[in-house]
């Protein structure tokens, strides 16, 4: 039997900007806009603002579901 080369990703927990707004699926300027409205949270690491991807996902999971609504 062999062995198969298994690479693993490495997801890194803190995530850069552009990271972080296409994890939720919304513009850089929008994932600016809400942190610096306390809405979102960040780290900061000397000059480098980060955010956490389990900050995030925590963040993503409080938000209420909204109901589709069909207008007529």
């Amino acid at each position: 039997m062999y062995k198969r080369n298994v690479i693993h990703e490495i997801k890194p927990e803190a995530l850069r900007m552009d990271e972080a707004a296409q994890l939720l699926g919304i513009g850089r300027s929008t994932l600016l806009k809400l942190t610096y409205q306390g809405i979102i949270p960040s780290i900061k690491i000397r000059d480098r603002r980060l955010w956490r991807r389990s900050d995030l996902d925590s963040w993503l999971a409080s938000l209420p579901t909204a109901p589709i609504t069909y207008d007529k």
